[in-house]
């Protein structure tokens, strides 16, 4: 009698851990009223101290009336559609609810802006799959929270200027138009540097840039052609800046780019400029007097290096007038720059008007 008691205990039990399972999980209602105590249920329930702190700061942003019921609505129906995706709470809701924390209360983000970026987030989470809509997370939040590009603990991209905004462009319909490759070229001084260059010790993915073999230097000195250059299709989410200084560090290695102008895109981690400003105060000279100023470029923001064609260079009191060629900066991984080859530019001509090169010098 004892024992058929005891197993009919057995299967009550188990209902009850399916219960727990299937009915007391934290999540967030579709009542935004109950959103404060739903935001401290789920969290907790995670056990994740980041996420914890993450969801408290957004908790003092959300009842602090920096944002409109308009904006808290719209926040609240990303958020509800993430937990229908079954998104996590680690990554997915920790890099959302910092999004905001980094916009707002760091960056100052408000108003028309931050509607915009309340869109954007909308666009690219009904767009996407997760995957690429995390890498959006995370590259605004780099941007927004520690103004950067990229950052890693071998090199980042520092980005410094209140001048951006987040646009979107619907990958499938740029996929749709003639686009150029997005992968950064080498530019022709760089090939020329190769034969010299100190691969081993580069932070670059590549033992060699594409198509650095079988350079003539008559051939890139001695033309007068400049190149045309085709900047890849802007698509996904991007940040456009202008007015900004960007910073490519390394632990041994820095140097700045000044006035730059130009939109990062999140998902390709490539920048597209058209504007920008490389002196030569990386290389112990006067930066007032010489300096290339950049036109249409790419760069692979995760890469510590810069290539540019149908740059113009000035060189005060060297050169007569600005001249054009290309550009090719790389930060090597060593402390002696004493050989480094970068900062570098070719002419695209040999027809340079040179003024004073130094007493009893000629050319």
């Amino acid at each position: 009698m004892n024992r058929n008691r005891s197993l009919l205990y057995i299967p009550v039990f188990i209902l009850g851990l399916a219960s727990t399972n299937l009915f007391g999980q934290a999540k967030f209602s579709e009542d935004r009223s109950r959103f404060s105590a739903d935001l401290k249920q789920v969290m907790d329930a995670s056990q994740n101290q980041d996420a914890i702190k993450i969801s408290q700061t957004f908790d003092g942003l959300w009842n602090g009336g920096s944002l409109s019921d308009k904006q808290k609505q719209q926040i609240y129906s990303i958020l509800i559609s993430m937990q229908k995706k079954r998104y996590r709470v680690n990554p997915n809701y920790m890099g959302y609810f910092d999004l905001y924390n980094n916009a707002v209360l760091i960056k100052g983000v408000k108003g028309v802006k931050l509607d915009s970026l309340i869109y954007v987030t909308s666009q690219v989470l009904e767009n996407n799959p997760v995957a690429l809509y995390q890498k959006y997370l995370d590259f605004l939040n780099v941007f927004l929270g520690q103004n950067r590009f990229y950052s890693t603990s071998f090199n980042r991209l520092n980005v410094q200027t209140t001048n951006f905004s987040i646009w979107y462009i619907d990958p499938k319909t740029a996929a749709s138009q003639d686009a150029a490759p997005v992968e950064p070229a080498v530019s022709k001084v760089e090939k020329l540097n190769d034969a010299s260059s100190d691969w081993a010790t580069s932070f670059s993915e590549e033992a060699k840039p594409k198509g650095s073999t079988d350079v003539n230097m008559e051939d890139v000195l001695g033309s007068n052609e400049t190149p045309v250059i085709t900047l890849p299709s802007l698509t996904g989410p991007f940040i456009k800046i202008s007015n900004a200084t960007m910073t490519i560090s390394t632990k041994s290695d820095s140097v700045t780019i000044r006035n730059v102008r130009g939109s990062g895109m999140a998902f390709n981690n490539v920048f597209v400029g058209d504007k920008g400003t490389f002196d030569w105060t990386y290389a112990g000279m006067n930066g007032s007097d010489v300096y290339a100023e950049l036109d249409k470029y790419t760069m692979n923001v995760s890469k510590p290096e810069l290539y540019a064609e149908n740059v113009t260079f000035s060189y005060k009191g060297k050169i007569e007038k600005p001249i054009k060629g290309s550009f090719a900066f790389k930060a090597l991984n060593k402390v002696d720059k004493s050989s480094n080859p970068y900062p570098s530019f070719a002419s695209y001509s040999n027809k340079i008007s040179l003024g004073n090169i130094g007493e009893g010098l000629s050319l």
